[in-house]
């Protein structure tokens, strides 16, 4: 695909409080890229002009630069507000002032974009960056309401369209740092499409190991922390969910207290699931599932389940292309939260373990329920995919457990053989809730 093919991509960068050492090889790694269709759009509110001379040194008289002092010096949200007023492009690109691009990012991003049908926001999945040295890959899923619900695990460094512009609105200026976290909520909520770019496409710059916790440092990380509790909260009664985001002790994700209190009222709207070997270990599991249940788009609910060895049997199930399902976060501790707080965290999964979920009454009868020429977990990924197909959601509660006697579930040879048939599509494009650079089968959610 030649540059002029493709679309223009605005790359967009806040400058303030810059580390200039940093800061120059952020903008060596823009200029260092393959694809050649963009502009960058440096927005300094530095007092000094030292951004200024290293962008003009990297881009002389070369076009692609548009470079603005900003009059008013009011926070990240006002100054890429203002840039992409300003950008040519048709996609906006954020991009930290001390971070770095690989070099074939933006050559990947579009050929995305062209794959795709001009999706409205691209993400990737990045790593973190120490002095020279790379470390702790975020390998993310495909888009996860539940998930972003409880945490920006996109986060700030995305591709937005112009008509996703248009139709969403800029970023609220009022919010410090959690202005994208909101955007991506509310293009969630208009139903805005969602492209996940697998690979380590940017490295974050981290400083922390350097400077150490202080108790200012503290502040300012839950201030942050807040005021993304607040988007998320909002983004709730704009939604009409009922819930109340609260706060967890560890600062890295915020709970979501479903209401679901009513429950015995709504017995008739759903099926509750439970083979008699299940035992639960939280209250008010049934009012907790129900709360979940009772959004629009959510059509079954199950739990963790851990074992009596103190280690986790499933969090939900990932499938390889195959068919073949496996349990999540399988054999791992039950006091850690595993890869990416996978194994804490509510998300939306694939498949819930078949002997305890909860599922909408009529969402069930419309797909058809179970299909009786299945047996084991291809049945009941069958019935997830079908859920998946009504464009319905499903979702693992990680912290609601349970423990049951173990008992074979295992699938037959000829039941993966039908499902494979059924579904050949769907399953050779992968599980959309895993990233496939992370490992497949029972040993999944590691990193080696």
């Amino acid at each position: 695909m030649a540059d002029t093919d493709g679309k223009k991509i605005s790359v967009l960068i806040w400058a303030k409080d810059t580390a200039e050492p940093f800061f120059k090889e952020t903008v060596e790694s823009v200029a260092a890229q393959t694809y050649r269709n963009f502009e960058l759009v440096v927005l300094d509110e530095n007092e000094r002009e030292d951004c200024r001379k290293i962008c003009e040194a990297l881009f002389p008289h070369d076009g692609r630069l548009a470079y603005h002092r900003m009059k008013k010096r009011i926070g990240l949200s006002y100054a890429l507000n203002a840039g992409m007023h300003r950008m040519t492009g048709d996609y906006a690109f954020f991009l930290g002032q001390h971070d770095k691009l690989a070099e074939e990012a933006l050559k990947i991003f579009c050929t995305a974009i062209e794959e795709n049908g001009t999706p409205d926001i691209l993400y990737s999945d990045n790593d973190e960056l120490v002095g020279i040295h790379r470390r702790h890959p975020h390998f993310k899923p495909d888009l996860n309401i539940e998930l972003l619900r409880h945490k920006n695990y996109i986060g700030d460094t995305v591709l937005i369209s112009r008509q996703c512009l248009a139709q969403t609105g800029l970023l609220n200026e009022k919010l410090m740092a959690a202005a994208v976290y909101d955007f991506l909520l509310r293009a969630v909520e208009k139903k805005r499409s969602f492209v996940h770019v697998p690979r380590l496409l940017y490295h974050t710059r981290v400083f922390a190991d350097d400077i150490g916790m202080t108790k200012e440092i503290r502040g300012m990380i839950e201030s942050v922390y807040h005021e993304h509790m607040v988007v998320a909260q909002a983004h709730l009664k704009r939604m009409g969910v009922d819930a109340k985001v609260e706060k967890e002790r560890s600062l890295g994700f915020w709970r979501l207290d479903y209401n679901g209190r009513d429950y015995a009222a709504h017995r008739g709207e759903y099926f509750l699931v439970r083979e008699d070997n299940v035992r639960i270990r939280r209250q008010k599991v049934m009012e907790r599932m129900y709360g979940i249940l009772r959004q629009p788009d959510v059509a079954m609910v199950g739990v963790r389940f851990d074992r009596f060895n103190f280690t986790i049997d499933n969090c939900g199930y990932i499938f390889d292309t195959d068919g073949i399902a496996y349990p999540a976060c399988h054999n791992q501790s039950a006091f850690q939260g595993s890869y990416d707080e996978r194994a804490i965290v509510p998300c939306d999964v694939s498949m819930v373990d078949p002997c305890f979920f909860m599922i909408d009454r009529k969402v069930f009868n419309k797909v058809g329920g179970f299909n009786s020429r299945l047996k084991g977990r291809a049945q009941m990924l069958d019935l997830c995919l079908k859920i998946r197909r009504a464009k319905r959601r499903i979702v693992v509660d990680a912290q609601t457990t349970a423990t049951k006697k173990a008992r074979e579930n295992i699938s037959s040879q000829d039941s993966n053989a039908l499902l494979l048939d059924l579904w050949k599509d769907e399953l050779a494009a992968g599980d959309p809730y895993y990233n496939k650079n992370l490992p497949i089968g029972l040993d999944n959610y590691r990193l080696y």
